[in-house]
């Protein structure tokens, strides 16, 4: 069972890659999210140190924790859409240019804020005010 477990994690984090592959402009590692995920990965190791404490517990809080950390930091805008995590789920889905009904940006600090409306949804990434000039230039030259 635990072999299963790890097999669906693994996929989940190599299928983030692949799309993070794909990506122009990455989102912005933010530190407070850094924190929520090593709180996270603690936790986890935690309860299979004191719960399982064996190599295949310790494969499932590792591939756990990369999964999570791919869903969140893999999301991205590349030349076609953007990689986007649906709410309940940590796989991320594909929002072609044409799907996406608008984009709302927001400049607060050294920080991009997006709002893209998608699949009756509004999903929001931040992106590092650097790449502000790029990331409209893509989405001018997309969003029609």
């Amino acid at each position: 069972m635990k072999l299963l477990v790890i097999l669906a994690f693994a996929i989940n984090f190599v299928y983030n890659f692949k799309c993070k592959q794909q990506n122009k402009i990455n989102v912005k590692i933010q530190s407070k999210i850094i924190l929520i995920i090593s709180v996270f990965a603690i936790v986890v190791f935690v309860i299979c140190y004191k719960f399982d404490n064996t190599l295949l517990g310790y494969l499932v809080a590792i591939f756990a924790t990369a999964s999570i950390y791919s869903s969140v930091f893999y999301k991205g805008i590349s030349e076609k859409g953007i990689n986007i995590t649906m709410n309940a789920t940590t796989i991320l889905k594909f929002a072609k240019f044409d799907e996406i009904k608008k984009i709302n940006i927001e400049k607060k600090n050294d920080n991009l804020k997006i709002k893209i409306y998608a699949y009756g949804n509004t999903f929001i990434q931040i992106y590092d005010s650097d790449y502000e000039d790029e990331i409209r230039y893509i989405l001018k030259q997309r969003l029609r």
